[in-house]
């Protein structure tokens, strides 16, 4: 059993959970994560019947897997609290890697367990359900890929200089601590004018670098995307979807990125996709990258537009747990029909 789900195993509560299920005669059950397998071996037990759906989000498996190749510490989120500090610091620390690789295996088992016996699994990403897909048996349950619904903020793509490069993101996190890290170094080795604007809650105090701001948490994200403003977002961690670069498109905002950034998005076409070790010469003059940013910013706000709306998330999501798709994988992110002549660049 991974240790995460261990702590989703308790067996009054799944016990409590499963007679209430059953209780209430439903045709649908969803869950959420590979975490809740215990809750899901007692469900399907008790209610051979039922349609469950099981919401992985990320692969968690290759997460590990990536945590213990690379021996990136494993990051506690919200059930920190649940630990005494001691051992907080030896599981972000001597104990990381090898926990990485229980967990890796674990998960990995789980996972396959888990597509045994729920009737259908989503991931937000195409890539990490075609992954998944590829080693199950025949006759294992429907692998569903659903990325975030977005909502489109502006219809209008408008570009002022002098450009601003903003991050968004709480070095809480590990993957946003290793991108901050990283435009810190690029910043405090330029020799450029550009801003670089970060916004977010970070838990650790940084040394002044030249044209660099920091924000803190912000209620209004709006406040974030303005006409001047054009997301910055390395990525080392390849996985699931980069939900703020699809907040940056909604916004109708173009994003420096690089290539692992649009893992799960199939847009080969989009400009800014850059190798984050050639960023210096966009990062040295980027008025000479406006028509690059333009474009950018609207294959960017049609992929929103086209794909991401919060009425074809929902429509997803009810035929996914009621079972209205029959046995087929329903991919989004592929293309679509939405009208989008309303489009206008400036």
């Amino acid at each position: 059993m991974p240790l995460q789900c261990l702590l989703y195993s308790d067996n009054s509560a799944i016990t409590r959970l499963t007679e209430e299920l059953a209780a209430g005669e439903f045709d649908a059950i969803y869950l959420d994560s590979v975490r809740s397998i215990a809750l899901l071996r007692a469900l399907r037990a008790r209610l051979p019947h039922a349609r469950i759906t099981v919401d992985f989000d990320d692969l968690m498996s290759r997460r590990m897997e990536l945590l213990a190749a690379n021996a990136w510490p494993i990051q506690l989120g919200h059930i920190q609290k649940l630990f005494p500090p001691f051992v907080r610091r030896k599981v972000q620390g001597s104990w990381s890697r090898r926990i990485a690789r229980y967990e890796a295996t674990a998960l990995r088992s789980a996972e396959e367990e888990v597509c045994t016996l729920a009737d259908a699994v989503v991931l937000v990403s195409p890539i990490e359900a075609e992954l998944l897909r590829q080693r199950l048996p025949a006759g294992a349950c429907e692998i569903h890929a659903v990325i975030p619904a977005q909502m489109n903020e502006r219809k209008i793509i408008h570009i002022t200089q002098p450009i601003r490069f903003v991050f968004v993101g709480s070095d809480g996190d590990g993957q946003n601590r290793q991108s901050i890290d990283f435009l810190l170094a690029l910043w405090r080795g330029k020799r450029s004018n550009c801003e670089l604007h970060f916004y977010g809650r970070q838990h650790r105090a940084y040394e002044p670098v030249r044209n660099v701001f920091w924000h803190g948490f912000v209620e209004n994200i709006a406040q974030v995307y303005t006409d001047d403003s054009v997301l910055i977002l390395p990525v080392f961690r390849a996985g699931g979807i980069k939900t703020k670069l699809l907040e940056a498109w909604g916004y109708a905002r173009p994003a420096l990125i690089n290539p692992l950034a649009l893992e799960g998005l199939s847009l080969d076409e989009y400009p800014l996709a850059i190798k984050e070790s050639e960023w210096g010469e966009i990062l040295a003059d980027p008025t000479a990258y406006q028509s690059s940013c333009i474009r950018a910013a609207e294959i960017g706000l049609r992929f929103v537009v086209q794909n991401l709306s919060y009425d074809s998330y929902a429509d997803k999501w009810i035929q996914i747990v009621l079972g209205k798709c029959g046995r087929t994988h329903q991919d989004s992110g592929r293309g679509g029909s939405n009208n989008f002549s309303n489009l206008a660049v400036e």
